[in-house]
């Protein structure tokens, strides 16, 4: 799937999909914010999205097209907000860090800073020891059950569509273990970096997550100075929020964390510029 494009009003949403994944996985997402008014981008990120024929590239390069991305919606917007899922969460951290005081809002589900969720393999474990040889751009991981998923119904058109397609709402059947590597230094510099976050943000999260447990969210929430925070645990999802069983609840506090704190941005603005 390609880029998701629907035109709402002055205030725009960047999505940011997961690792060698596509926008597929953010068009819930993206159909609610557009119905609440919003306009919505949901970019196939070159290098770093699901591409049969594209070798994955570096995490720098993963950071240009997203902040090439971002600047060109400053440009045409009035006001915008970011909303990330898995690694593309981390993108949406590494925006706020790299553009201060730009974005409006940050919506970060299921941040991954750590691999440690409880369905991660321990084979996992020995990934460092590819990472720094010629191993990493020959090698992947297979995704297994529950492919981030608790809903067994969607959990197994999943599976299906992983069979038959080698991709599915949820990403590609297989992980380069390049990509795993570039996301680990990309992971790595947003938690040395974090502390210059001053964006609002809204921070959700599974208790179950099955990818990245709760001490990711948990570091989000203690180091970023932003002066407006909200963590929202759910209790009936693993990884893929924006499928599972809790997806009405997430794009729900979404869209009304971006509403409040872009109307009070807009409106602050309108009384800063009020003449004498």
């Amino acid at each position: 799937m390609g880029d998701i494009e629907l035109q709402g009003d002055d205030r725009a949403v960047l999505l940011l999909h997961g690792l060698s994944s596509s926008p597929l996985e953010m068009l819930p997402v993206a159909q609610y914010l557009n119905k609440a008014g919003f306009s919505v981008h949901a970019p196939l990120i070159c290098g770093y999205g699901y591409e049969p024929r594209r070798k994955t590239s570096r995490w720098l390069d993963w950071q240009e097209y997203t902040l090439d991305y971002l600047d060109r919606m400053l440009s045409e917007y009035r006001e915008v907000a970011v909303c990330g899922l898995c690694m593309g969460a981390v993108l949406a951290l590494n925006l706020a860090i790299e553009r201060p005081n730009r974005i409006s809002a940050l919506s970060v589900l299921s941040t991954t800073l750590y691999f440690d969720g409880w369905a991660t393999p321990r084979s996992r474990m020995l990934l460092p020891l590819a990472f720094y040889s010629p191993l990493r751009y020959f090698l992947s991981v297979r995704e297994r059950e529950p492919y981030g998923v608790k809903n067994p119904h969607i959990r197994a058109w999943i599976a299906k569509e992983m069979q038959s397609r080698q991709t599915s709402a949820a990403g590609a059947a297989r992980l380069p273990m390049k990509g795993i590597y570039e996301a680990s230094r990309l992971m790595k510099k947003v938690r040395t970096d974090i502390n210059k976050i001053e964006s609002p943000v809204l921070i959700v999260h599974a208790n179950e997550d099955d990818v990245a447990s709760i001490r990711s969210a948990e570091y989000v929430a203690g180091h970023v100075a932003s002066p407006v925070l909200r963590k929202v645990i759910v209790y009936n999802s693993y990884h893929m929020l924006t499928l599972d069983n809790d997806r009405n609840q997430v794009m729900q506090e979404t869209a009304a964390f971006f509403s409040d704190n872009m109307q009070k941005n807009y409106i602050g603005s309108m009384i800063g510029n009020r003449p004498a």
